[in-house]
């Protein structure tokens, strides 16, 4: 498994089923983690979203929307159980190229995979 600090105590780390995003917000008084999973396929249509001018994409289990522009991205968690909060991390144009980098490079990772398996 590799695992990557993206900042923002948003991490990535790849697992056989895909990768998991994780984001620990310390914006309260109380620590929150939202973990989310994602397939090949989740993320190789991320990063179709990622590519346009506008990006609007919804996680299957919706529990994860980004949308934002070129400059930015804000990435708002829902968690799946109670206490079901909502939170967002607004991404910077730092922030956001680094995102949309590694997205790319598992995205062609799988997509390399799936035409090997031809």
């Amino acid at each position: 498994m590799t695992h990557t600090d993206l900042g923002d105590d948003l991490s990535i780390t790849d697992v056989p089923e895909g990768l998991i995003l994780q984001w620990v917000s310390t914006e309260t008084a109380v620590v929150d983690a939202f973990i989310v999973n994602m397939s090949p396929n989740a993320v190789c249509s991320l990063e179709a979203a990622l590519s346009a001018a506008r990006v609007e994409w919804t996680s299957e289990d919706r529990s994860l929307v980004i949308s934002g522009d070129r400059s930015s991205l804000t990435l708002t968690f829902q968690m799946q159980e109670p206490p079901l909060e909502r939170m967002a991390l607004k991404l910077d144009t730092p922030g956001a190229v680094r995102f949309r980098a590694e997205i790319a490079k598992r995205a062609s990772e799988y997509k390399k995979s799936a035409v090997s398996e031809l």
